[in-house]
């Protein structure tokens, strides 16, 4: 079975794109966002030292799951900010189900950790 040209074109110029669309690592457009175990333990460590207001939840956030505005988030630690710039513009709020790592524009939730 033959393919037309136009059709073919067509197919690979899409699938490029998508490609590029999930690879942005952009947490407001993406709504996740890949943090290393290290940067995890890194931040973990960091709320619990600082005793961060621990919020009381019922359920585990989702990644892509929506903040309430009265949930206050701290700052990252600078040590993982200034080696991953990507995650300059979100902060975090540790709960009785765990630590989550938030987009503070879009106040969504990129990423738990624990």
């Amino acid at each position: 079975m033959r393919i037309p040209f136009a059709m073919a074109i067509s197919l690979i110029v899409s699938t490029t794109c998508v490609a590029q669309v999930a690879s942005d690592p952009d947490p407001s457009k993406t709504g996740t966002l890949d943090v290393t175990l290290e940067q995890r333990t890194l931040i973990k460590q960091y709320a619990h030292q600082h005793r961060s207001n621990l919020i009381l939840m019922k359920l585990l956030l989702p990644a892509g799951a929506t903040v309430p505005e009265d949930v206050v988030l701290d700052p990252l630690p600078y040590t993982v900010v200034s080696r991953s710039p990507h995650l300059r513009d979100c902060g975090y709020f540790l709960s009785d189900t765990g630590t989550y790592i938030v987009d503070a524009r879009s106040r969504r939730v990129v990423t738990s950790i624990d």
